[in-house]
Order: C-alpha cells, then sequence, then structure tokens
C-alpha cells in the first residue's frame, strides 16, 4: 500500500463490487448460522446440541457481540491516543 497507494486498490475493487459481493455470502452462509444456532450441524443433518442449550449460546453470543459494538466506542473514547 506504500508503493502505489490505496487508489490502486479502490481501482480494483471499487464499493459497487464489493458490497454485493459481501451480500452474497452472508446470504449465502444464513441458512448455515441458523442450523448451528439451532443445535444441529451446518447441513442440519445431525442434531448436535438441543435446540434451548443451542439457542441459549447463539443469544448469549448475539447479545455480548452488540455489547461490545455499541459500548466498545465509548470504552476507547476514555483513552486518549
Amino acid at each position: 500500500m506504500r508503493w502505489k497507494g490505496v487508489a490502486v486498490l479502490e481501482r480494483l475493487l471499487p464499493p459497487i463490487v464489493t458490497g454485493p459481493v459481501i451480500m452474497l455470502i452472508g446470504l449465502m452462509l444464513a441458512p448455515i448460522a441458523v442450523n448451528l444456532a439451532m443445535g444441529k450441524s451446518g447441513d442440519g443433518n445431525a442434531t448436535l446440541f438441543t435446540p434451548l442449550e443451542a439457542a441459549t449460546v447463539s443469544m448469549l453470543s448475539l447479545a455480548s457481540t452488540v455489547a461490545v459494538s455499541l459500548w466498545g466506542v465509548a470504552v476507547c473514547a476514555w483513552y486518549p491516543y
């Protein structure tokens, strides 16, 4: 990046390309995430945990991710650089 700069990367991968690619990857992984959150294997053939256990862990994970993303910015703002 130091040699040519960010402009070369933005020219090769403009936002009009990277946005839909990231969206498609997320949409393709959504069914796998739902299966794992319900205690099944990624393809849904085997049950790994009870649905209650899996839903509890997945909701705790989601809550901690949201909490860190919301309050982590405020905590980092306390520290001077």
